[in-house]
């Protein structure tokens, strides 16, 4: 089977490490299938892929303002960046010829880029089956709707995708009734539990203190100067016996994180800027949810069509 999955990624890391978990499970389940991950993210290169994985980087986004981007690397009009990716994401589906094309979160892709292949699948490649999974917890319910009705995304959800899969157990919330889809649309959604990673709990053996330290991380690092400025001042404040590792996250800007490492002078703290393997400083978490670990991995078989 060959899997092409697409991840927006113009904020933090949190879909990028869950698009990973779910190919490394598709590949763990059968060592045959191929993914191709399309992903906007900065640091997609520092993630080992396993066998079976490859990433397409796509030119890196960011947002300015709600609902606004801008180029991140490049000195491009943002125009002129979506078009470029657009068609990186069109040629790839062509090229790649997926059994299956899994959007993440956002329905149409940033500022509707998606939009071009899902109709190219669905008109030139009917046999590609088209996933589009979804947080549980996307936004306020009424944001969410207003934002979807403006764009009519609950139309082109029911027109474009063949299955709805949320990341997360239907007894705990239940989103969707709120956003506007249509019944035929949530006929097709199925609640999948969380999505974790199996993360080789290795110790990381290079840290510059014995445990017992702190770890303060904000992951991305994008908007976490606030909460590490202010563990900074505590430290400051109190002066524990203990030591402090802060991970700033590869997102935080160089100007905020030369404010801090300024902070952090004559503290007990050592700042890094990025780690892949953070769940290697942490003890094995029991597994104590009613939902761990029992919910299978979707069956990717096309829904039967209804009776006529």
């Amino acid at each position: 089977m060959k899997i092409l999955m697409y991840s927006h990624d113009s904020y933090g890391l949190g879909h990028l490490r869950r698009t990973l978990a779910l190919a490394e499970a598709f590949v763990e389940r059968d060592p045959r299938t191929n993914v191709l991950i399309m992903t906007g993210s900065a640091v997609s290169g520092a993630y080992r892929m396993t066998k079976g994985i490859d990433l397409l980087k796509l030119p890196s986004a960011v947002k300015v303002a709600n609902g606004s981007y801008e180029s991140d690397r490049m000195s491009v009009s943002f125009e002129v960046l979506k078009d470029l990716r657009t068609g990186l994401i069109r040629t790839a589906a062509e090229s790649f010829d997926p059994d299956v094309f899994i959007v993440d979160k956002a329905p149409l892709g940033m500022k509707g880029e998606v939009v071009p292949t899902l109709e190219f699948l669905k008109e030139e490649r009917p046999d590609t089956l088209t996933v589009l999974g979804l947080r549980d917890v996307m936004d306020d319910p009424y944001q969410v709707r207003k934002s979807w009705e403006e764009k009519d995304i609950p139309t082109l959800i029911e027109e474009l995708y063949d299955l709805v899969l949320v990341y997360g157990p239907r007894e705990v919330y239940d989103p969707l009734p709120e956003y506007g889809l249509s019944p035929e649309a949530m006929s097709r959604t199925h609640y999948v539990g969380y999505i974790g990673k199996n993360e080789g709990r290795e110790a990381a053996v290079d840290l510059p203190f014995e445990p017992g330290y702190a770890l303060v991380t904000a992951g991305g690092g994008g908007d976490g100067f606030e909460l590490i400025r202010t563990y900074l001042e505590g430290l400051r404040a109190w002066e524990p016996s203990f030591e402090s590792i802060i991970v700033t996250g590869p997102l935080m800007s160089d100007e905020d994180k030369s404010a801090l490492e300024h902070l952090a002078k004559g503290l007990k703290v050592r700042m890094l800027e990025f780690r892949t393997d953070m769940a290697g400083s942490c003890k094995e978490p029991e597994r104590s949810s009613r939902w761990a670990d029992t919910t299978p991995l979707p069956s990717f078989s096309r829904p039967a069509s209804p009776p006529s």
